[in-house]
């Protein structure tokens, strides 16, 4: 009788080798229900509305001033929606406005009942005003259509005062300063071509400044432009929205 023997190193090899078949062919021939998957992506919504579901209403709103001209400066508006539980800040032409048109902002929100638009803060020349009816700073609507016009949104122009600096024959001067007060908490100490507060292009004699909000209010001279007296006295006004005032401040040439 013929006696085969392995030696034991390949039959240890001959061993793994049929569990690996085995392994294989239990993976080919189990049921496709019960094979392990890998978790399938759920679908995401990118940018600040991540986390507010699904994106479906287009909400667009205009921000203009008293005469319904779109104001052409960059304005930042609060939107509210689900009842007042979310607030969104966007301000005019950022990436979540698809309107490119100043003064004009498409958004797309979640679907909500209602949408309300409000003015926030102001730009450099432009403030919300929340005291006259006629021209509101905010605009809702209750609606559950997927496109929601809230109309228009309204701000006021800031007052703007100019005052130029002459000599006694009428030609401008530089190099003036002026005070001006419009509550003891509220004042501003400006000189000629001091950026930003003077909007006047440069050093030219005339002081160009955009108040915060109107009101009673007076100036006076600070500093006389160079070999020219100061002008004495306090010139008291009272500014309002839209008010664009202007000043002349005469001096007379020093003889020393």
């Amino acid at each position: 009788m013929e006696r085969t023997t392995l030696i034991p190193s390949i039959g240890r090899r001959a061993v793994a080798v049929g569990l690996a078949a085995l392994a294989m062919s239990t993976v080919a021939c189990s049921d496709d229900a019960t094979a392990p998957r890998r978790p399938a992506a759920s679908p995401m919504v990118e940018g600040p509305l991540a986390n507010m579901g699904r994106v479906q209403t287009l909400v667009t709103v205009r921000i203009v001033d008293i005469w319904s001209q779109n104001v052409p400066e960059k304005a930042t508006i609060r939107f509210i929606w689900n009842a007042g539980a979310d607030t969104l800040y966007v301000k005019d032409n950022a990436a979540m406005d698809i309107d490119l048109t100043v003064g004009a902002m498409k958004v797309n929100f979640p679907t909500s009942a209602q949408y309300e638009a409000c003015v926030q803060g102001g730009t450099l020349h432009y403030a919300g005003e929340p005291w006259t009816p006629a021209y509101p700073m905010c605009s809702k609507k209750s609606t559950i259509s997927t496109s929601v016009n809230l109309g228009n949104v309204f701000m006021r122009r800031r007052p703007v005062v100019t005052w130029t600096m002459k000599d006694e024959f009428g030609a401008i001067i530089p190099g003036g300063s002026v005070f001006l007060q419009k509550s003891p908490n509220i004042y501003m100490d400006i000189a000629d071509g001091q950026a930003p507060w003077d909007e006047a292009p440069a050093l030219d004699g005339k002081i160009k400044f955009t108040m915060l909000d109107p009101g009673p209010s007076v100036y006076w001279e600070t500093k006389a432009p160079l070999k020219h007296d100061l002008v004495p006295g306090y010139h008291p006004f009272t500014a309002a929205w839209e008010g664009v005032y202007n000043f002349t401040l005469t001096h007379e040439k020093l003889i020393y």
